[in-house]
């Protein structure tokens, strides 16, 4: 384990430019030593790509390889009705290391750092994931809380939809986007802070993902696939 540690601390040079995203107020700069995986990123968080930024507010590593997984990983439990492990910790002294059991992927996490390690490219979207962690965390220390939910926004006002994984949530939001008066917010996270006798509610820049079903039936949606898509579901 404490190589594992020290090679996450480990402090290191990049041949790649970083990545830098700007998400609202908060700005996070993104380094890899794998091509393939800043170009998937890059794709992925296009709307929010920025040639500089004001201030880093959190460096991302993502450090592309093999790694070995050493023993002193403790098994997180799932969700009820859930089965097979899918994640294990370790809690250190003022960090806590994740890993991810099926992929081979560990992030460590810290107030510090923020280092993923392992097969990243093969895995972006758990990279993704970690970075919108990063995002969820500033907006936790403004004072949002985290609710797990799908949410839209019509003008002012956002309709949020709670329930469990697979529950539908997602799907009811999708649907509502048929409406062009109401804009995609949320997938499943969303964040909401008080304000005064008011609520302000943040969503988290990662797409929903979509099937095929849900896709075809929205003339909102329905645009987002290809004609071979389209024929190969039809």
């Amino acid at each position: 384990m404490d190589k594992l540690i020290a090679y996450a601390r480990a402090q290191r040079s990049y041949d790649l430019d970083p990545l830098r995203l700007q998400f609202g107020a908060f700005g996070i700069e993104v380094r890899t030593d794998s091509a393939s995986l800043r170009d998937a990123l890059a794709r992925y968080f296009t709307p929010y790509v920025v040639a500089s930024l004001d201030r880093v507010d959190r460096v991302v590593e993502a450090l592309d390889g093999v790694i070995d997984i050493p023993d002193g990983f403790s098994h997180w439990p799932r969700e009820a009705g859930k089965t097979g492990q899918k994640e294990a910790i370790y809690d250190g002294d003022g960090f806590r290391l994740i890993w991810k059991v099926k992929t081979g992927v560990v992030f460590y996490q810290s107030p510090e750092r923020a280092v993923a390690m392992g097969p990243c490219a093969a895995n972006d979207n758990q990279i993704i994931n970690f970075i919108n962690v990063q995002y969820i965390s500033y907006l936790q220390y403004q004072g949002c809380e985290v609710c797990h939910a799908a949410a839209a926004q019509f003008g002012e006002r956002v309709l949020a939809f709670a329930g469990f994984s697979g529950g539908g949530k997602s799907t009811l939001m999708l649907h509502c986007l048929n409406d062009p008066s109401i804009d995609y917010l949320s997938n499943d996270r969303l964040l909401v802070k008080r304000t005064g006798t008011d609520a302000r509610a943040y969503g988290i820049p990662k797409l929903p993902r979509i099937n095929p079903g849900t896709l075809m039936n929205n003339q909102a949606l329905v645009g987002l696939a290809s004609e071979a898509q389209l024929a190969r579901w039809g």
